[in-house]
């Protein structure tokens, strides 16, 4: 059982040696893209308008109190809803 436990850890130091090895550095020549590989930019820029929007949201919850066992343990659901406003 020693030689066993012994031989796996010996393969799997070998394991980890052999992957620390330096590979040849690689020449990468880049050249200039096409002159048609770039896209237009757009022409309109929508930072400066003024965005809505609406917003919704749903809560679920319930209470427990330890202390007071007349205490109603329902769920509470709620609804949130909501306006948005971003001026620049």
């Amino acid at each position: 059982m020693k030689k066993f436990i012994f031989f796996a850890i010996c393969l799997l130091v070998a394991g980890e040696v052999s992957a620390q090895r330096y590979r040849t550095k690689r020449v990468i020549v880049r050249r200039p893209p096409s002159p048609g590989y770039y896209q237009p930019q757009r022409l309109n820029n929508d930072f400066y308008r003024v965005k809505t929007g609406f917003k919704v949201g749903a809560n679920i919850a319930n209470t427990i109190d330890s202390y007071n066992s007349d205490f109603s343990t329902n769920t509470l659901a709620g609804v949130n809803l909501g306006f948005t406003l971003e001026v620049p």
